[in-house]
């Protein structure tokens, strides 16, 4: 596998590494410690969402509050998660951004690459698993033959 780009010479520890699309594990993790190190809490809005809920609707379910209902913590979570999409939207470039720029949530953009990137590394391990099933069939019946 070939070094992923600004990673040659060093890269910088206040700028989000750069995703264009290759190298999506490496970039994962690699994201995912830069917005832990910025703020913890800014990876745990990544992860389960701002969540600002009513506890009770009018049919007894949860419910998303209205913005004059927001309490001081509600705020925090909604400033935490334009922190985190703002690091994500600086990390990618512009095939990536247009994949996700109509999410308004950091978890929408992060499970949306995920998703992405993720199935497509599992299907191609799965051409490779059937490719190499094939090559043992043929190698047995070889071997049969012979």
């Amino acid at each position: 596998m070939s070094t992923p780009e600004g990673m040659r010479e060093g890269q910088s520890s206040a700028r989000p590494p750069c995703f264009n699309g290759q190298h999506y594990s490496w970039w994962k993790k690699s994201m995912e410690i830069h917005i832990q190190a910025e703020d913890y809490q800014l990876w745990q809005i990544v992860e389960d969402g701002p969540l600002i809920l009513d506890p009770v609707d009018k049919d007894g379910k949860k419910a998303m509050k209205s913005k004059l209902e927001y309490t001081t913590d509600d705020v925090k979570k909604l400033e935490k998660n334009a922190k985190d999409m703002r690091l994500l939207l600086c990390a990618l470039g512009p095939d990536e951004y247009n994949r996700i720029s109509g999410k308004s949530i950091a978890k929408e953009i992060w499970d949306m690459l995920k998703t992405v990137h993720e199935r497509t590394n599992q299907v191609k391990q799965s051409k490779v698993d059937i490719l190499i099933c094939k090559q043992i069939q043929l190698l047995i019946c070889l071997k049969d033959s012979v």
